[in-house]
């Protein structure tokens, strides 16, 4: 067989640089396409998460008595259980350890 022309032109993958994928080094080589409007919805969920407010349960503690210290009203317990109704099915029965999501103020 008769020896290839070599093209400087051509990367180690087989393309040329001019059809290389695009990369922003300010936003990092593997950066997302602009077009994906950034951040995937488990990144977002992943940031709601840690900005929520949490609460750990301690012994003797009820969703009403931690609305009232946590929120400064005890009818706010209900609030607590929508937020937390997967972990806590029942609001009467809840555990010392438990991590609790707070509303917002």
């Amino acid at each position: 067989m008769p020896p290839q022309d070599h093209d400087p032109d051509d990367d180690i993958d087989g393309l040329k640089d001019d059809d290389s994928p695009r990369r922003n080094p300010a936003r990092g080589a593997d950066s997302e396409d602009e077009s994906t409007g950034g951040d995937t919805e488990e990144e977002e969920e992943e940031e709601e998460e840690e900005e929520a407010r949490t609460y750990t349960v301690k012994a003797g503690d009820s969703l009403s008595l931690i609305a009232q210290r946590e929120l400064g009203d005890a009818d706010r317990w209900g609030e607590i259980h929508e937020l937390n109704v997967d972990e806590v099915p029942n609001p009467n029965l809840i555990h010392p350890g438990q991590v609790l999501y707070l509303p917002e103020e």
